[in-house]
């Protein structure tokens, strides 16, 4: 029976050990185990937990360098792991000598056939990683692992023992974000006749203005896999298509899935029209100044606010509620859990400890809760904060409150079908885990 024995080659602590225990280990270790398996960091303190699973502002492969060193000392088989996802660059640390094996964890939720499709030259299959933490914060809530971007997991027995559906259908897709596009991949690969309909030029939908940030490279190519798989589908793609009722109707579909989106939300605040909304930031970064503020404090304000701080510019987020998700690295994961406030603000708590960590190296960004927007100008925004008001000097001020859904444009086409479904921000604005996984399982139920 072969004897892996999994260590940290730096616990990634100031009052931690560093590599050069770590060597110490694993030569304790050496010619007595079969695999010294080097990880990083801390799994009971939560910042070097951070690096132990990293997190999506960290760079892919980022404790490949501790196996690297260890290996120098021992002659035991050394295996790597941590943020790995790219099959060239397995391969190229094994090449290289750094590791002699690499090792996959969360990677294999997202994909668990990627060495099948690495070794087959299909690549651009490969469904990687994006660390955004779900599958840990659903298993800290839940007990059960999800992935945000594979329906398949947590689900595996209603796949296992699922059967194929009694009637073909003809199944119209209203919109091609991140839910239209795995409703429109389901249903076809189920037998049923898509349509896919986009109102912009390509798929993908609102998340398609994080493009240039750099910590969601991985998103924009998980956008780009699953533009690439409709591709490969015999489904019919319509781009710069609105469905309308009439459109709707003429088509003749048997079942019709809503998953128009949201459009975001213009907080009644006086000066409004001196603010700039979340998205048009995001996708146009050059349009705000060097001291900005940002009027709320859920996810999108936080990462946009992270951002915006990485390329030097000062940042303030208000929030109106009394705390936000970086506020999860403050409390212990029982509070977490039980704390209303916090659930609010953004569901993915042990991202939310990312986050945190990633804003202990922002001096730069600062978090104002409890605090209320009054008033918005061209030189700043009037806030009520503790109970005193105060001004915020600021070059651009910019709103990221939430999303409306677009409820009453997807219940227009209620009607225009045997059979019709809403999915997505058009029902309640989310996050990826919930389009991905609603547009699996009614997409897999259609003609049962």
């Amino acid at each position: 029976m072969p004897i892996e024995i999994r260590i940290s080659g730096s616990e990634c602590l100031d009052d931690g050990y560093d590599i050069d225990e770590g060597i110490r280990i694993a030569k304790a270790l050496d010619g007595k185990v079969d695999l010294i398996h080097v990880s990083a960091g801390h799994h009971e303190v939560e910042s070097a937990s951070m690096r132990t699973h990293p997190t999506m502002f960290l760079p892919d492969g980022v404790n490949v360098r501790y196996a690297a060193e260890i290996k120098k000392h021992v002659t035991t088989p050394v295996a790597t792991v941590g943020a790995l996802t790219d099959p060239e660059m397995m391969n190229e640390i094994i090449l290289s000598g750094q590791a002699d094996i690499v090792q996959l964890g969360r990677q294999t939720l997202a994909d668990p056939d990627l060495p099948l499709k690495a070794r087959t030259g299909r690549e651009d299959e490969i469904n990687k990683c994006l660390r955004c933490m779900t599958c840990f914060s659903c298993s800290t809530a839940s007990g059960i692992f999800y992935c945000a971007t594979n329906p398949i997991i947590g689900h595996e027995l209603d796949v296992i023992n699922g059967t194929p559906p009694r009637e073909q259908r003809t199944v119209l897709v209203a919109g091609g974000g991140i839910g239209g596009m795995q409703a429109a991949l389901t249903a076809s690969q189920r037998g049923h006749k898509v349509i896919l309909c986009e109102k912009t030029s390509e798929l993908g939908g609102i998340l398609r203005c994080e493009r240039s940030v750099p910590f969601k490279e991985k998103l924009e190519s998980y956008l780009d896999r699953q533009a690439l798989r409709i591709s490969r589908e015999p489904i019919d793609v319509r781009l710069n298509t609105e469905v309308t009722p009439q459109l709707a109707r003429s088509l003749r579909p048997d079942v019709i899935i809503a998953a128009l989106g949201a459009k975001p939300i213009i907080p009644n605040i006086p000066g409004i029209e001196h603010a700039m909304m979340a998205e048009d930031i995001c996708e146009n970064p050059e349009k705000a100044g060097d001291t900005v503020v940002i009027i709320g404090g859920g996810l999108v304000g936080l990462e946009l606010g992270i951002y915006l701080a990485q390329t030097g510019r000062h940042v303030e987020v208000i929030e109106m509620l009394p705390a936000t998700l970086a506020s999860v690295g403050d409390e212990s994961t029982s509070e977490i859990i039980s704390n209303p406030a916090l659930l609010e603000a953004g569901a993915n708590i042990v991202h939310g400890i990312a986050i945190s960590e990633e804003l202990k190296k922002l001096p730069n960004m600062k978090i104002t809760v409890s605090a209320k927007a009054l008033e918005i100008t061209a030189a700043g925004l009037t806030v009520e904060d503790k109970g005193k008001e105060r001004f915020i000097k600021a070059d651009t001020v910019i709103c990221a409150v939430g999303q409306r859904p677009l409820a009453e444009e997807a219940a227009a086409l209620y009607d225009c079908a045997p059979e019709f479904y809403q999915i997505g921000d058009c029902v309640t604005p989310k996050n990826i885990l919930t389009a991905t996984q609603t547009a699996y399982q009614i997409a897999r139920d259609i003609g049962r």
